[in-house]
């Protein structure tokens, strides 16, 4: 009824835009769809960032490597990025592969798809039956 009435918007957030829940707002909401920007459009995005920071970085590979070893997570690369400027003024490839493995994020927390995640933590197979749930 809210939605219906008011005059201010409402922004409703969802994953599963088909789920049966969120089905009679549809009729009701201007549907956004987003997508993972293509890797190419961040890297160059990141590059503007550092050239307005004042920050020079050797060659476009060194942001690349550093997107792609966070999982492609944006907002990672940006505190990476913040963190290696209060350190030093230039960015280069080499600095970027050896610490890539300090600053990398924790595989455990990037995004799966839920077919990478049901094997580990529903199917009874050998190497799960001696891990308890919470360790799967």
């Amino acid at each position: 009824a809210i939605i219906k009435a008011t005059r201010v918007p409402i922004i409703c957030i969802a994953n599963d835009g088909y789920n049966q829940k969120i089905k009679s707002l549809k009729n009701y909401c201007m549907e956004l769809k987003f997508s993972k920007p293509m890797h190419t459009i961040v890297v160059k995005r990141l590059q503007m960032i550092a050239e307005k920071e004042g920050f020079h970085v050797q060659n476009a590979n060194a942001l690349e490597k550093l997107y792609l070893s966070s999982g492609n997570d944006i907002r990672h690369v940006i505190n990476a990025l913040q963190t290696w400027r209060m350190r030093t003024s230039e960015l280069k490839y080499d600095d970027v592969t050896s610490e890539i493995g300090h600053g990398e994020k924790d595989s455990s927390v990037r995004q799966t798809s839920p077919f990478d995640v049901v094997p580990d933590w529903f199917l009874s197979d050998t190497k799960n039956k001696e891990k308890s749930f919470r360790n799967r």
